[in-house]
Parts: structure tokens; sequence; C-alpha cells
């Protein structure tokens, strides 16, 4: 860890290596952590056409995920997955590993469960966000 390193951006790294650490097999890495002080933190994880954000505003007390797929925006995953959309919700004040690695980690079966095209990419993932982000699905 870093000596600007926030605690709670290294707690949410921890949690997204966890996480979405089984999507390897998908060709995911982790990229770009930014986990400095402040008002909160964001990793990226990403293959070569497939990208998911995780980004915690402590402030607020949020939790947000949103995916890319090659040719199209950034997607709320609860939009790509609307029974993903209790994950979430408001974080605990000062909010431990465990909680955000089990909201992270609902997160990851539902893509691998209800969305395994997606996280392989290519034309039927862009088909299937491009849908999802019209509001179809």
């Amino acid at each position: 860890m870093g000596q600007d390193d926030d605690p709670r951006g290294v707690r949410l790294l921890n949690a997204v290596v966890a996480a979405f650490g089984s999507l390897e097999e998908f060709g995911f890495q982790i990229a770009h952590p930014r986990i400095g002080g402040g008002r909160g933190a964001q990793v990226l994880v990403g293959s070569d056409d497939v990208a998911i954000d995780v980004t915690a505003d402590w402030y607020d007390r949020e939790l947000s995920v949103a995916i890319k797929v090659a040719g199209a925006d950034w997607l709320p995953i609860a939009r790509l997955l609307p029974e993903l959309s209790a994950a979430m919700r408001p974080l605990p004040c000062n909010a431990r590993r465990g909680v955000m690695q089990k909201r992270l980690e609902r997160i990851s079966t539902g893509l691998r469960l209800n969305a395994p095209e997606v996280l392989a990419g290519g034309s039927a993932a862009l088909a299937r966000v491009l849908r999802a982000g019209a509001g179809r699905e």
C-alpha cells in the first residue's frame, strides 16, 4: 500500500480482485486502480472488448458498477441485469471489504450466469448492451 492510498480504497481494490478474479477466463484483468484519498475510489476491470468500472463514493456511500462494450456507451449494471439493483444500495459508513466484496460477487455471478455473452465480448455483447441501454431488456 502506498503512502497516499486510502485504506477504504485498498479495501475496494481487494474486494474487486476477489470478486472479479474469476473472470480471468474471459481475459479480464485489473487496470488503472485509483484508490488514493479523497471522495472515493475507482477500479477498472477489463478485457479487450469489455470494461467494468467499479466506483465507490465514500461521502454519498455509493457503490456503482457500470459496463462498457466496444461500440457502446457505459451502462449501469442494473440496466443490463435489473435483478442486481439491490447490490447498489447505499454502503454502510466505513464499509468493510467483506460488504463490498459480497455485493461485487453478486454482480460477477449474475454476469456469469445471466449475461455470459456480454463477458465474452463481440457482436452478441454489443447487441445485448445496446438493447439494455435502449430500455428494451
